[in-house]
């Protein structure tokens, strides 16, 4: 996962990796994870490997969803209903990828799953219903992450529906 703002970016530089639009700021940004490194996907890679950006999109899940076996998730501090995702497997953020497996973790939280990635390797969620107080912490929690980890993303909230992903006025509801 990457932002669009990186996505431009790494476009000034040339040979910009296989990327889509995932939702709001977020991209899928297409690797081959190697044993000592990530290597983005380039469109030479895919003539040479003879598939689709439309293969390589159902090759990747496919093979994220092998990849993660758990979504391991604890309270940010006790008794908070703010929980986070923290693996330590840098899949953190792509597990936003898995929407069939956050049906689970929607039933354990007060109201709507709101879900923020403000980095590769955090994902917190909070339930829609919960304090004012607990969102605005939430809120305070996304941007000290996203200005402290070495892999930034994305302050934006996330609700997750049945569907998809949607972009989330937390500040406004």
């Amino acid at each position: 996962m990457k932002t669009k703002s990186w996505i431009d970016d790494f476009k000034k530089k040339g040979g910009v990796p296989v990327a889509r639009p995932f939702v709001g700021d977020l991209w899928k940004v297409y690797v081959f994870d190697r044993p000592d490194n990530i290597v983005g996907v380039h469109k030479g890679d895919l003539a040479k490997l003879k598939i689709t950006e439309e293969e390589l999109d159902t090759l990747a899940l496919a093979n994220l969803e092998a990849a993660i076996t758990d979504f391991p998730h604890e309270p940010i501090e006790e008794g908070s209903p703010i929980h986070v995702i923290h693996a330590g497997d840098n899949y953190e953020a792509s597990r936003l990828l898995l929407h069939h497996r956050w049906r689970a973790l929607a039933q354990e939280v007060k109201g709507e799953l709101l879900v923020s990635a403000p980095s590769r390797d955090f994902v917190f969620f909070v339930g829609s219903r919960s304090d004012r107080s607990v969102l605005a912490h939430f809120r305070r929690k996304m941007q000290e992450v996203l200005s402290l980890e070495s892999y930034p993303l994305s302050a934006q909230v996330l609700r997750w529906t049945p569907e998809k992903w949607v972009v989330y006025d937390i500040e406004n509801h």
